[in-house]
């Protein structure tokens, strides 16, 4: 084995994989850090998060605390069927879709939310969680 410690093919796929082939000389492992860094917001962060609500994301993230994706997701959208700004309980008022979901989520039944939540799991923890977020954005 060399002091490189690059492996000696890509194996990310490189162009014929769908990846975006990289050449960097040995002993930049800043620069090739700050690629990969650079590379992965471009392909996931702006797909994932870009124009969606800050606040939505937040309570997204709780419901996705020790769970998949794939059983967050049934949770978050029977919130947001619940609680959104179309829901039967989401607010009109405020300044903005932030503010109204905070706002619903703020006057919401605990324990109405915690059923809405459950298939996320630790449902009572993170319906007390998100009142209580809720209530500290509206201060």
């Amino acid at each position: 084995m060399s002091e490189d410690s690059e492996p000696e093919r890509n194996i990310s796929g490189g162009d014929a994989g769908g990846g975006q082939a990289a050449t960097f000389a040995a002993g930049e492992a800043d620069i090739r850090a700050e690629a990969v860094v650079d590379r992965l917001g471009d392909i996931y962060w702006q797909k994932a998060y870009g124009g969606r609500d800050a606040f939505e994301c937040l309570v997204r993230t709780i419901l996705s605390q020790n769970t998949s994706d794939q059983v967050s997701q049934p949770a978050h959208d029977a919130l947001m069927d619940r609680y959104g700004n179309d829901g039967e309980e989401g607010r009109g008022e405020g300044d903005g879709d932030d503010h109204d979901l905070a706002a619903a989520l703020a006057e919401a039944d605990q324990t109405r939310l915690a059923e809405t939540i459950s298939s996320a799991g630790l449902y009572n923890q993170k319906s007390e969680r998100i009142i209580a977020l809720a209530e500290r954005i509206r201060e």
